[in-house]
């Protein structure tokens, strides 16, 4: 339907992201804490920059493109679209932050985040799908990927310079 649409989309975008983290993964399995936050750190700085040049261009392109490509029918989930654009910057920090907790042997983090998002993001279903449709889905489908992002930012393995790293390239 229209939301599988647009989350097809917003698949897309999100695709270049997890391209660049895979292709720089052998640089962060490096024996050496020191050698690994650095690159973690300038893996967070790419994917970071990247995410934000597709959210950009989902958000001002998706909905034309959804209608030029999928037909009238689907030009209605261009709201949508734009609704999850900033879930491309998000997905991508998670995959990043996911490696990062894998490299440190920390995986019970990104459960921990993962199952908390699961549980929010059905919740979140609950109440606004009734209310707001397709719309609400998306909502809460955005709400919930911070839940994810949460665990594996902000635990005391994460070193302070891959945090900051990944900050600085979401600003600017």
């Amino acid at each position: 339907g229209l939301y599988g649409a647009a989350v097809k989309y917003t698949a897309m975008a999100i695709m270049p992201g997890i391209t660049i983290a895979a292709a720089m993964r052998t640089d962060i399995n490096v024996p050496r804490k020191k050698q690994m936050d650095l690159a973690i750190s300038n893996t967070a700085v790419l994917v970071g920059r990247v995410s934000i040049l597709c959210a950009v261009l989902l958000f001002i392109f998706g909905p034309m493109a959804v209608e030029f490509i999928s037909g009238s029918d689907y030009a209605s989930c261009g709201r949508v679209i734009r609704i999850l654009s900033p879930t491309v910057i998000l997905v991508n920090s998670i995959v990043v932050f996911t490696m990062g907790n894998v490299a440190y042997d920390t995986r019970k983090l990104v459960l921990l985040g993962s199952v908390g998002a699961l549980l929010a993001n059905v919740f979140l279903n609950y109440l606004f799908i009734p209310k707001y449709g397709i719309s609400g889905a998306a909502i809460s489908t955005l709400v919930s990927y911070p839940i994810a992002l949460g665990p594996a930012m902000f635990v005391k393995t994460c070193p302070k310079r891959i945090r900051s790293a990944v900050i600085s390239s979401l600003v600017g």
